[in-house]
């Protein structure tokens, strides 16, 4: 639905002008999905992107987009003088029209951002230096991004009231830190996950990257005017980490859309389907291929079952492994407008991350944008992740999901069992589910907080309008 023109606003109901650095409104993936959520509101002509992403522009749901490319994209001299891929010229872009869903091509999951963000350059010997580059974590030692003459042309334009950043790398923190330096506009910056502890973990300069992140990071953070996380338990250890608070704000749901939708029986189907919906990446890969040995077992035991895996990363190759077995189907990712009907259409949601130590740094304070989805959805939710993470203290405290939070196949299985057999117990945890969803996730009172927030540094003396 389009936002409401900005005549029709009250006077109660101001909107800054907000730039978003680095991330698009994307369906397909966590950070997009709650961008979409927390701007679902504003008009989108207070509303400008920059970012990398190949597909910028695509959902229309901004009045401007720039390509941050090769004019911001430096790197240090001979490397400079190689010509860059066609996607990578800067500029502003046409926004795209608003056109509805449609599934990404094989590859495309990884390919919607440049190299750095895990997509490869298109040739051999692009292949091979980015390896080296890899191996030596010496790509953010030689490049970087900065604001252009082009990009600060086109953000004094537009005449920000706010920056805000999803931020991810050390390329970020620095474009965002130049941009704010030479505008003078107020920073907000917003924390999906705890990225800043498991970048340049290996390779022959990540020590001294290690080193430059945290100043820089903690420089910008010193900056910011405001600071926002993903969950309660991150802005708690972020707080202890930095030394400033941390205002939480996680995807949240238009309710009224799940309310027709949302499971009302807990009879099981046949077979008894499990249902993952997302991504499958580091994050999560050995978790789901646990659910999936468990549910072999459970069927093996003659019990008439099949996991599901609905998921934009179908050409990932624990994704492919999985394809065709006769206890799992992998299929394409579907458009969020009918994701409440098919989670409400499952028998039991899996949440699966994984515990290895890396994975487990990455995620620990997460709050997977699903979450409220399967919450919502009035199907009961099996969490299968490390005890001390977020979303498995959520689940276990309030008591809304049923907890595995051990790596053991035994466990799982045993879980999966007890709630396949148990009609009863998936009622309980379902109708909780939704109870706590309605209680503390409901879009209105989320968005229009997040609103405020924005509206208030805005508001603050000496602020320019």
């Amino acid at each position: 639905m389009d936002s409401p023109p900005e005549a029709l606003v009250g006077p109660k109901t101001s909107y800054p002008r907000v730039l978003i650095v680095g991330q698009d409104f994307e369906e397909g993936r966590g950070g997009g999905v709650t961008l979409s959520c927390l701007f679902h509101d504003w008009p989108r002509d207070r509303i400008a992107v920059a970012s990398q992403w190949l597909e910028l522009g695509v959902p229309g749901r901004a009045g401007r987009y720039y390509r941050l490319g090769s004019l911001e994209d430096r790197w240090i001299w001979p490397l400079s003088a190689v010509p860059r891929e066609a996607w990578k010229i800067s500029g502003p872009v046409i926004p795209g029209a608003a056109r509805g869903w449609s599934n990404t091509s094989p590859g495309a999951d990884d390919r919607r951002r440049g190299p750095r963000s895990g997509g490869l350059p298109d040739t051999l010997g692009r292949r091979l230096g980015y390896r080296a580059l890899q191996f030596m974590a010496a790509e953010d030692f030689i490049h970087g991004l900065h604001p252009s003459d082009s990009l600060l042309a086109w953000v004094h334009d537009f005449h920000p009231d706010v920056i805000y950043s999803q931020l991810s790398s050390l390329g970020l923190v620095r474009l965002v830190e130049g941009l704010a330096r030479e505008t003078g506009v107020p920073v907000v910056l917003h924390f999906m996950d705890d990225w800043p502890t498991t970048l340049y973990r290996s390779g022959l300069l990540a020590g001294h990257l290690r080193g430059r992140l945290g100043r820089e990071l903690g420089a910008l953070l010193d900056r910011a005017a405001l600071l926002m996380v993903i969950s309660d338990d991150m802005a708690r250890a972020f707080k202890g980490r930095y030394g400033h608070d941390f205002m939480t704000f996680h995807n949240a749901l238009d309710l009224g859309e799940w309310v027709s939708v949302r499971r009302t029986s807990w009879a099981p189907g046949h077979p008894f389907e499990i249902l993952y919906a997302g991504s499958v990446n580091i994050a999560n890969e050995a978790g789901i291929l646990d659910v999936a040995r468990a549910t072999k077992a459970l069927a093996s035991d003659g019990m008439d079952v099949r996991l599901v895996l609905l998921t934009a990363s179908t050409t990932r190759p624990v994704a492919v492994s999985l394809d065709g077995l006769a206890h799992v189907n992998v299929l394409p990712a579907i458009p969020h407008a009918e994701m409440p009907a098919r989670l409400a259409s499952a028998d039991l949601l899996v949440l699966p991350l994984d515990f290895e130590e890396r994975a487990q740094a990455f995620a620990r304070f997460s709050m997977p944008t699903k979450t409220v989805e399967y919450m919502a959805s009035g199907t009961p939710t099996l969490v299968y992740a490390p005890a001390d993470n977020a979303v498995s203290r959520y689940a276990a405290e309030e008591r809304w999901g049923h907890v595995v939070g051990t790596r053991s196949l035994t466990a799982l299985t045993t879980a999966l069992r007890l709630l396949a057999e148990n009609p009863a117990e998936r009622e309980r945890l379902g109708k909780r589910a939704v109870e706590l969803a309605s209680a503390r996730h409901d879009a209105g009172p989320v968005r229009e907080a997040f609103r405020a927030a924005l509206e208030s540094i805005v508001s603050r003396p000496g602020t320019a309008r």
